[in-house]
């Protein structure tokens, strides 16, 4: 079942980043693509993402910056 979710992931991670590069303002692209990171274990690149939704208007929560922070120290 992992095999099918890194797949999943990875698509996801590559979908969202060309959804990103064509359209730079799209906020919820950027979220969405840190989700992806996160999933992937990208803590760096999954930060990045967040902050730029964040401005982009999206509003990311404290709690997602602090598990990646708890996650990339584990």
């Amino acid at each position: 079942i992992s095999e099918f979710y890194d797949e999943e992931v990875d698509a996801a991670v590559e979908a969202l980043t060309r959804a990103v590069s064509l359209y730079p303002d799209f906020a919820h692209a950027h979220a969405n693509l840190g989700n992806a990171y996160k999933g992937n274990k990208q803590y760096k690149e999954a930060e990045a993402a967040y902050k730029r939704a964040q401005k982009e208007g999206v509003r990311v929560l404290t709690a997602d910056f602090q598990e990646i922070d708890r996650l990339a120290s584990a």
